[in-house]
């Protein structure tokens, strides 16, 4: 895994690694590195799900959750009626399914173009017409 900071947590000498507390902490968290851009955290194996922090001077100043659940990761669709009765309590609610079908575009602007290239070549016509 790679993952690179925000540029505003600091240098790598300054930041801790942080895991979960249910986690051992003899067991290695990665490294953190500078380059460039900001500093990396490169870790081989995360294999222990929960957030980890990057901590500076005891603050989190980076979380990062790790390996969720199946349960945490589902990302199903709600059906419309969830969202617009249950979920709205009352409020106005407007969302477009991505598999409507439906696209809708402003062919307005094509009828203009089409008809500004017709003036154009209305004008064309008559001073080419009208030139003596």
């Amino acid at each position: 895994m790679v993952v690179r900071l925000p540029s505003g947590v600091g240098t790598a000498e300054q930041l801790q690694i942080a895991g979960p507390a249910n986690l051992d902490a003899a067991r290695d968290l990665g490294d953190l590195a500078d380059d460039g851009t900001g500093v990396v955290w490169h870790w081989d194996a995360p294999a222990e799900p929960g957030v980890y922090r990057m901590q500076r001077d005891g603050d989190t100043v980076f979380a990062l959750p790790i390996c969720l659940s199946e349960d945490e990761s589902q990302l199903e669709s709600l059906p419309a009626d969830v969202l617009e009765n249950r979920l709205a309590a009352g409020r106005a609610v407007q969302f477009r399914t991505a598999g409507s079908g439906r696209d809708q575009r402003d062919v307005m602007w094509s009828w203009l173009l089409i008809a500004g290239v017709l003036c154009l070549l209305g004008e064309i016509t008559a001073l080419l017409t009208f030139r003596s």
